[in-house]
């Protein structure tokens, strides 16, 4: 069903055309022409170009919904509208309409759902310091719901745990190289667990660092790296490409992924011709000697900082790529994110949901009567050997537990608990402003932009700030668990065997190559003594021991 509707620039509504009693020629000459309105809410002038046909049906990104991103309230004014006839270049006054909107809210299509849930998507992001903006990183993997990330400019030291960035309940492996000499510059890869992040290569002489996923029966070789602006000498250039030559498999099957920020602004990626001057010539053509050499192909068809790209992904297989597209920018980021979904096919798999029990509703008088119950039950019993007196008292006890204690199941999904409402719609105002802001290209466009990024930015601070107070405040007894379970989600410690290092340098996750590097290092430290040549004492002057066992 078609809802027909107006939307307004700086208040963020958008109302109908019914409800404005609107003509089908006023709206449609909104449309067409360069003409202007007058918000009945904020009386702010709008242009004609954001007049939309609203589709009460599944959207895909090349037909946005505008309500999948406005807030909706009620406005009340007190007259009907009287819309000028005029020719173009006109203004519609529609202060005066008596508007009560009461917008439907169709469902919500995000990102996340529009492209096939088992197929690999990763985000190729430029923090500028990840530092501060964890909680932001969050939001952004909650939204979309990445299976890697690559990450550049990540800005930590040693003295910043990745439990610290990302919770361990989001499920992701992160492997960084930290720029040692400084804070700034570093490159991290973060993959969900259930890819078996593995062989993990981090260079020693670039910001380069790589690791292989499994995806189905493939293997799949995935990369960061960044190169410094200010590093354009030849030996720091050929280090870096004739790493990322190595890392490239052999196989002709395999597939080998690499993202990061390259800083190669002079390249032209539809003809591979050197058209600027901002580097030296040489910086841009070593790398384009080296994606001729290893046979890969740039997907990135966007501008990713102004209107240069400078954040790419390259790979050996260009013909999975389903969908490449931009994203709002991560906090104070001048980069935007690049999202690439592939066809490569992933499994995902359902966290398991663990049943709870709720003590504190529990029926304690009805436990203790059950329970003496028992007592006289089990005393009376004649069991014939230990086994069986251990399961029938363990069988009565768990089913006096099931009967007398409610439970409930947790969630299969992460749920960020600072995360509100506010915080959501601010999100998606961005999002929206963000895609306009690109299309336009005007001032008006890119300044809105980034006042909804900072408002993103402020709320998500101040609704996690607030979180953390609540947790540590002794007002209520409930915030001792919490706060311990946020003290453990904080933590580096691992359950089980944390990935291990084999003897040829790489990192393994996977249970199988843990078991065997374990192997390995036990059966390393046992001394083989020769039997042969053995020295005789003579007899033994102690006497002998008797047999322990009949």
């Amino acid at each position: 069903m078609e809802q027909r509707a107006i939307a307004c620039d700086d208040c963020d509504q958008w109302i109908h055309k019914a409800c404005l009693g609107m003509s089908t020629t006023m709206y449609s000459r909104l449309g067409e022409s360069t003409d202007t309105w007058s918000c009945p809410s904020c009386n702010k002038p709008n242009n004609s170009s954001i007049v939309y046909s609203v589709v009460a049906d599944d959207h895909t990104d090349d037909q946005p919904n505008p309500s999948f991103s406005y807030s909706v309230s009620d406005i009340s004014m007190q007259s009907r509208s009287s819309v000028s006839t005029e020719h173009s270049n006109s203004t519609f006054n529609l202060s005066g309409a008596n508007i009560i909107t009461s917008s439907p809210k169709p469902q919500q299509t995000s990102a996340k759902s529009t492209a096939k849930k088992n197929m690999l998507r990763i985000l190729n992001i430029n923090f500028q310091s990840l530092r501060k903006k964890g909680k932001l990183l969050e939001s952004i993997i909650l939204d979309c719901d990445p299976d890697v990330i690559l990450g550049t400019e990540t800005w930590l030291d040693s003295q910043v745990a990745s439990s610290e960035i990302l919770p361990s309940d989001l499920g992701y492996d992160i492997q960084r190289r930290d720029r040692p000499e400084n804070p700034h510059g570093g490159v991290l890869i973060a993959a969900k667990h259930h890819l078996l992040l593995h062989n993990i290569y981090k260079s020693s002489n670039t910001e380069l660092v790589s690791g292989t996923i499994k995806s189905g029966s493939k293997n799949i070789t995935i990369a960061t790296y960044y190169r410094p602006p200010n590093r354009t000498d030849s030996e720091y250039l050929s280090k870096s490409t004739e790493e990322i030559r190595t890392l490239k498999p052999k196989s002709k099957n395999s597939i080998f992924i690499i993202g990061g920020d390259f800083n190669l602004p002079d390249i032209d990626w539809k003809t591979l011709n050197i058209s600027g001057s901002q580097y030296p010539q040489s910086t841009s053509k070593h790398f384009l000697d080296m994606i001729a050499d290893s046979n890969l192909e740039q997907l990135v068809d966007f501008p990713t900082r102004k209107d240069k790209v400078l954040d790419l992904i390259l790979t050996t297989h260009p013909s999975f790529k389903m969908r490449c597209k931009p994203m709002p920018s991560i906090g104070n980021s001048d980069h935007d994110i690049v999202l690439l979904d592939t066809s490569i096919q992933t499994y995902h798999p359902r966290p398991a949901r663990r049943k709870i029990l709720l003590w504190k509703k529990a029926d304690l008088n009805a436990i203790k009567e059950d329970t003496r119950t028992l007592a006289t039950e089990f005393q009376n019993t004649p069991y014939t050997d230990i086994e069986s007196m251990w399961h029938a008292f363990k069988t009565k006890i768990t089913e006096i537990i099931t009967k007398r204690v409610p439970s409930k199941l947790t969630c299969s999904k992460y749920t960020n608990p600072w995360m509100n409402s506010t915080i959501k719609r601010t999100i998606r105002r961005k999002q929206k402003a963000f895609k306009k802001a690109r299309k336009s290209n005007s001032k008006r466009d890119r300044d809105r932009y980034k006042r909804l990024q900072k408002e993103v930015q402020w709320h998500t601070r101040r609704a996690n700030r607030q979180y953390m107070q609540d947790i540590i405040s002794d007002s209520s007894p409930d915030n001792k668990k919490k706060f311990y379970s946020y003290i453990k989600s904080k933590g580096q410690e691992m359950v089980g065997v944390a990935p291990l290092k084999n003897i040829a340098g790489f990192i393994r996750s996977d249970s199988k190559s843990k078991a065997s590097i374990l192997n390995q290092q036990f059966s390393s430290v046992f001394t083989r003594e020769p039997t042969e040549n053995l020295p005789d004492k003579g007899p033994s002057s102690h006497p002998s021991m008797s047999s322990i066992y009949s």
